[in-house]
């Protein structure tokens, strides 16, 4: 890419960049949510009475911290990232179709020319340099978003007072 401006090269990727960004923002939002899951467990009132929830919110607690952490590196764009989610798409795929489909796209996001390009250290100095160069997210991402967050909390809320 050295014969294009970094501006030029930044907004090429600029779609990868932020997809990868989003996918960190997820990990790290179901790792949250993973990790309230394995505390609830843990912490649970029955727990006495049902002894597997002890090793089993661990265990979540234990994914959650991983998805985490992982989360933060996609965020940030750590190469070392690519490893790990590797892993993870090749286990997603005995999960058919959609574990399937979700992997192969994994699998493709981080192996393609633009997605190994995207976490090397010349993009990140790219970046650096182009940090007026962003994203912008459409109006209906951003109503879809709300709206999703909003029937989230409805369905939280229902099934806490079904109980």
């Amino acid at each position: 890419m050295s014969g294009n401006s970094p501006e030029v090269v930044r907004r090429r990727f600029l779609k990868r960049e932020t997809h990868f960004k989003q996918m960190g923002a997820l990990n790290f939002l179901v790792g949250l949510v993973t990790l309230l899951a394995g505390i609830a467990l843990l912490f649970s009132p029955q727990k006495a009475a049902t002894l597997p929830n002890v090793p089993f919110g661990s265990l979540l607690i234990l994914l959650s911290l991983i998805y985490i952490v992982m989360g933060r590196m996609l965020q940030k764009l750590d190469p070392r990232v690519r490893i790990p989610m590797t892993v993870i798409a090749l286990f997603e795929m005995i999960g058919f179709p959609m574990g399937t489909i979700k992997g192969l796209y994994f699998l493709y996001l981080f192996h393609s020319v633009e997605g190994k390009y995207v976490f090397s250290q010349e993009y990140k100095s790219i970046i650096a340099v182009t940090p007026h160069v962003k994203n912008k997210t459409s109006k209906g991402a951003l109503i879809l978003l709300v709206v999703l967050i909003i029937v989230m909390v409805f369905v939280l809320i229902l099934a806490s007072l079904s109980k």
